[in-house]
């Protein structure tokens, strides 16, 4: 297995210090970061709100000029009613593959720093509400077929707002590893959980053998934002692996 960092976004959130977006420094920074761990190659999957700001020239050109493989992504937030949308933007640039993630329901972005206190807003019975909607939602854009890669699985599990009972939860996340399955899709393991209140890997251990049980297609990302975190904790993903 080629050993590849499929996720990682080096425009980040367009914060100032990055523009122009996608420029040959940061691309390079990115690729030397990934050389450096010992990785076979690198995804850039910046996020498609920024699609406007891509500049396809330099990705390109570092595809052809890097010494590893590089593949140019990009991350859709799925909301209903945006296949079509979505499936013009793949039609129309030159994309190796996709990613599909959840970040919001309805109107609110649950990933969010700034509306994390929401959170407090549910007791348990609203905390279970909250993640069948998100694992709904997740499940839906699977089935659209429109994406190679499943960002962050359990991203819902962030601010460490969590279900204890294990078996409600794998009995919400079985159908979406059933329709990865049968989309063809990969399922990422990404180790930016590990940064975040509920300092865990994305998905849990208990979603990750369900889905090797089902023999899903696994790749690694660590949804870099900054080149030294590119292939961050590759090493415990293999050691993982080899075990399960």
């Amino acid at each position: 297995m080629k050993l590849i960092d499929w996720h990682t976004h080096p425009y980040g959130h367009g914060e100032d210090e990055l523009k122009p977006c996608q420029n040959m420094e940061r691309l390079q920074d990115f690729i030397t970061a990934a050389e450096i761990k010992g990785l076979d190659g690198i995804g850039f999957t910046d996020h498609e709100i920024y699609l406007e700001q891509f500049n396809f020239d330099n990705l390109e050109k570092i595809k052809r000029e890097a010494r590893i493989e590089v593949f140019i992504g990009i991350e859709f937030d799925y909301a209903p009613g945006r296949d079509t949308e979505i499936k013009k933007i793949l039609d129309k640039y030159p994309f190796d593959f996709s990613i599909g993630s959840v970040h919001d329901i309805d109107d609110w972005s649950f990933d969010y720093d700034k509306y994390k206190d929401r959170w407090e807003e549910y007791d348990y019975e609203g905390l279970i509400e909250v993640n069948q909607e998100y694992y709904r939602l997740l499940d839906q854009a699977v089935n659209t077929g429109l994406f190679e890669i499943i960002g962050h699985l359990d991203l819902i599990k962030v601010f460490d707002y969590v279900i204890k009972d294990r078996v409600l939860v794998l009995e919400m996340v079985e159908p979406v590893l059933n329709s990865i399955k049968e989309q063809g899709a990969k399922l990422e393991i990404n180790t930016n959980g590990l940064n975040k209140p509920v300092n865990e890997l994305y998905p849990a251990l208990d979603i990750l053998k369900m889905a090797r049980y089902k023999e899903l297609e696994i790749v690694f990302s660590s949804d870099a934002h900054r080149p030294e975190r590119v292939g961050e904790n590759f090493d415990l993903l293999q050691k993982l692996m080899e075990i399960m």
